[in-house]
């Protein structure tokens, strides 16, 4: 079957090279509509209870998605520089009420809290107040106090010093919310105020336009890496030129039939182009490198030899990818058929294009001048150094054993972004100023029309709202009790529905308090000191609350789905095997970098999140190619050092691309994402030891010399 696949190949070559290009033409419509996508719902379990809660509360009080602008009220009252000597010179605040007014007749925006207006009210005017008079800051606090209860700690700080305009964009719309947010952000500019910006609208903006900038670092480190190894290699520009063309096609088509079947480009998409780039240039490299023993290169002989284990090498890779399929967030999942549909793509690309576009093009087959080198050691001081080196990798793996434990898990969102990123400056500065952007939402309904209105039921309620008010980590509550006698319909009607059987509590906390913890401090509060006889319960709710949910959720599962993922490879891996033993002993040879790197990231400082766990499952199914490619040389030459020596060089330049390939995104803004590729190149070299040294060196003790 592999010689007729070969020969239809050679016969077809024209065919397939034109075909292809035809059908690139099916994906460019979609192509042309290409961007990168981040909404929240993506992040979300849209099917879990979490979710029912949010619709429900979005249904009471209407959805929360709003951007928080932070500036000192100092900033307000300086007058313009430009100003400064016209007869009626211009303050910042005259700039400031303009601006504020057309966030209000933006389109998208569905309303607008200004902290200055409810200053206005509370104080009488701006106009001559001196703000920084310490003896009226209580005075003033009370009365904002009255005018907009809990609005303390979320729009005006308690020093009375720092300022949040809350913008409230319209979630009908959210997906032209990265464009609302730079409008926001281009008509804030004429105020001339320094700002800091939240809200989970903005955090995906500028999200999305990191994974932008960072889309286009990879790829040209990856297009770089790809030359370097591919000239050194091939030392045939024409070829080199073929596989990078693969390449390009292998992602085009993977992304145009992703993006017609209603997949987005988001974070994890970023995976996709190393992996793509790895499968067609190993691919290549294995196809080219065979070569008879006179020297000769012959197309058919090499593709028929190389079919077999480059397919299930393939189907190792897909497989290990598959473990996206599992999670329960929208944005993570898609990548479950898009990174398995982009390997086999690439996997075509690499056995047909090349060779077809090659030969249309260059006239020949063989490709001459290929420099094969079996790796840092020579073949005999390969095999001194293989007891050495395998006994040295099972000491470590032993201690991998004991220092995994202490590995700790991280499910927090805002730290996508590295502490000194100007989003988490921003950050910080809003938590240190204002208060903590960890907002939660408390959802309490009442079964009965007087639940919320009884004597006895709300002061239970407020026994509860007393108590969590006095948590160190607590920066603000809004909403609640403290509403239930507000006469101003507005305010009210953002913390009470219409039936008066649902109220509406806002708790801000620090970035750092760990969610799925908090969330068992409220709920133990409301057992203990709410009556279990009463008509009224407390669900928790809101989009960070959501996302982080969600996030925990992905990395208890993925505790699971690897079990999955290692068992669906290693079972592939023993129907390419005739032999128990050397099946035990290559699982085992697999196994042992998964184990290192983990370690290696205890001693890194590096948590598991949901993004790196999935190192685990993506690195199994691409380290257990080399481990198939060699196992199958070494059965077609029934000689250990024969089949290592028509493999290795082979191996060697694969685990220079592969490491390279995955390295590239350590240039990622994005922490998760850099960590995906550092801990993926670490987890490709001690493969690429554990292949050539450990695994030989366990045939040796368990089989002998002949395998």
């Amino acid at each position: 079957m592999t010689t007729t696949l070969a020969r239809h190949v050679e016969h077809h070559f024209r065919f397939i090279s034109v075909l292809t290009f035809l059908l690139l033409l099916v994906v460019i419509e979609p192509l042309a509509g290409l961007k990168v996508e981040h909404s929240f719902e993506g992040w979300i379990d849209r099917d879990g209870a979490l979710f029912q809660t949010y619709r429900e509360f979005t249904d009471a009080f209407g959805a929360d998605d709003t951007v928080l602008v932070v500036f000192q009220l100092r900033d307000l009252l300086v007058t313009r520089p430009d100003d400064a000597d016209s007869m009626y010179p211009r303050s910042y605040l005259d700039d400031y009420v303009d601006v504020v007014q057309s966030f209000a007749r933006m389109e998208g925006v569905s309303g607008v809290m200004d902290p200055v207006e409810a200053w206005s009210r509370a104080s009488g005017g701006l106009g001559g107040l001196d703000f920084f008079d310490p003896e009226r800051l209580d005075a003033n606090r009370e009365n904002i106090q009255r005018q907009a209860p809990g609005s303390i700690g979320f729009l005006i700080s308690r020093d009375l010093k720092t300022l949040g305009l809350l913008l409230f964009l319209d979630p009908a719309r959210r997906e032209d919310h990265p464009r609302i947010v730079t409008q926001l952000e281009q008509q804030w500019q004429k105020t001339g105020i320094p700002a800091h910006w939240a809200g989970v609208p903005w955090f995906s903006k500028t999200l999305t336009a990191a994974i932008t900038r960072d889309l286009t670092r990879v790829v040209t480190l990856l297009v770089v890496a790809a030359l370097g190894v591919l000239i050194y290699y091939f030392k045939n520009f024409m070829l080199v030129g073929i596989t990078l063309l693969a390449m390009g096609l292998a992602l085009a088509f993977s992304l145009g039939i992703g993006l017609m079947l209603g997949a987005r480009i988001t974070l994890f998409t970023l995976i996709l182009f190393p992996l793509v780039f790895c499968v067609v240039l190993t691919t290549v490299i294995h196809l080219y490198s065979l070569r008879n023993k006179d020297g000769t290169y012959h197309f058919a002989t090499a593709f028929a030899y190389i079919l077999k284990p480059a397919t299930f090498a393939t189907v190792t890779t897909a497989l290990g990818a598959t473990a996206f399929l599992f999670s329960p967030q929208e944005a993570v999942r898609q990548m479950g058929w898009i990174l398995p549909l982009g390997i086999s793509i690439a996997f075509m690309a690499a056995m047909v294009f090349v060779p077809s576009a090659y030969r249309m093009v260059s006239g020949r087959w063989d490709v001459s001048g290929i420099v094969v080198k079996g790796g840092i050691l020579k073949a005999d001081h390969a095999a001194v150094a293989r007891p050495v080196i395998g006994i040295l990798l099972m000491v470590c793996a032993v201690g991998s054993a004991f220092v995994l434990p202490r590995l700790k898990s991280d499910a927090n969102a805002l730290h996508f972004f590295k502490p000194e990123s100007e989003l988490m400056r921003g950050y910080r500065h809003i938590e240190e100023h204002l208060g903590g952007l960890l907002h939660v939402e408390l959802l309490i309904q009442s079964t009965t029309p007087s639940g919320l209105t009884d004597p006895v039921w709300m002061a239970q309620i407020q026994a509860f709202l007393t108590q969590v008010r006095q948590w160190p980590d607590l920066s603000a509550m809004a909403g609640g009790t403290d509403l239930s006698n507000m006469t101003d319909p507005a305010i009210k009607k953002r913390f009470f529905d219409a039936s008066g059987t649902r109220m509406r509590v806002t708790l801000g906390f620090s970035q750092r308090t760990d969610y799925a913890e908090l969330s068992q401090r409220l709920e133990h509060l409301w057992h203990r000191v709410v009556s279990v006889t009463a008509p009224v319960s407390l669900r928790l709710t809101g989009q960070l609350p959501m996302i982080l949910a969600a996030q925990k959720q992905l990395l208890d599962s993925q505790v699971q789905t690897f079990a999955v993922v290692f068992f669906l490879v290693s079972l592939f891996l023993a129907l390419s095997l005739r032999s128990l033993r050397v099946f035990i002993l290559a699982v085992l040879a697999n196994f042992i970098p998964l184990m290192i790197t983990g370690a290696l990231m205890v001693f890194m400082g590096i948590a598991i999140n949901s993004m790196n766990f999935f190192v685990a499952s993506v690195m199994l199914g691409v380290i257990v190619d080399d481990t198939i490619h060699l196992l199958h040389a070494l059965a077609e030459e029934r000689d250990l050092e024969t089949g290592l020596a028509r493999v290795q060089g082979a191996l060697w330049i694969t685990t220079v691309t592969v490491f390279l390939a995955f390295l590239t995104l350590t240039v990622s803004n994005i922490v998760p994402i850099a960590q995906f590729g550092l801990l993926s190149a670490i987890t490709v070299v001690v493969a690429w030891l554990c292949d050539l040294y450990l695994l030989p060196f366990l045939l040796t003790c368990f089989g002998g010399r002949k395998t």
